[in-house]
């Protein structure tokens, strides 16, 4: 039997990707969504990123996860500006329980779904979760680490601003500006060896 199928933009392209990897099958999804199952695997293709890029970042965030894991996670690393007071519902999957991602077991959890929040737990916090298993660890670190900023790989400190320089500059506290840091607020801004750095352009 053919049906009409249904016309999807990237994002949601990426979501029910992301659902196949959290377990739904192919057949499930193409029944839920109103689309064929070369569709789906099409967009499996296009929308798994497992290039040579993507594997150095995961590889990159594992190891400071697994050197520091009960640091909380936003005190490790920088993550892009654009995400960080986005709903993981819209970056990562559906909240639909039959189709229930790691990431919105995260989020039910820690009881918020907002990015931020989440970041707040450290890598064993994480691990210790129900149901948790290796699986699962992958696809979040694999999530985090395509929106995860890294130190460039020479660093002149001259160039950039720490937090008593962005204190003075803002004259404001170093709570503040430490929020201001962890929620993506300052371009460029990278943590380097436990300390902030943002650049001076």
């Amino acid at each position: 039997m053919s049906f009409k199928q249904k016309r999807y933009n990237n994002a949601m392209k990426s979501i029910i990707v992301d659902q196949y990897h959290a377990g739904a099958s192919v057949n499930e999804l193409s029944q839920k969504y109103g689309v064929s199952s070369t569709a789906i695997y099409v967009w499996k293709k296009a929308y798994t990123q497992d290039n040579g890029a993507s594997m150095a970042s995961y590889d990159r965030l594992e190891k400071i996860l697994v050197t520091n894991p009960n640091v909380p996670i936003k005190k490790l690393c920088a993550f892009q500006a654009h995400y960080m007071n986005q709903s993981l519902l819209f970056l990562f999957g559906s909240m639909r329980r039959k189709y229930l991602t790691i990431v919105n077991t995260i989020q039910l959890q820690a009881r918020s779904n907002v990015l931020s929040t989440i970041l707040s737990l450290s890598y064993n916090d994480v691990l210790r979760m129900d149901n948790m298993n290796e699986s699962f660890i992958h696809y979040f670190i694999h999530h985090l680490a395509d929106i995860a900023i890294f130190p460039p790989s020479q660093v002149d400190r001259s160039q950039y601003l720490t937090i008593k320089d962005l204190m003075s500059a803002f004259e404001s506290n170093e709570k503040y500006i430490v929020d201001q840091l962890e929620k993506g607020r300052f371009k460029g801004a990278f943590i380097l060896d436990g300390e902030w750095l943002k650049p001076r352009y």
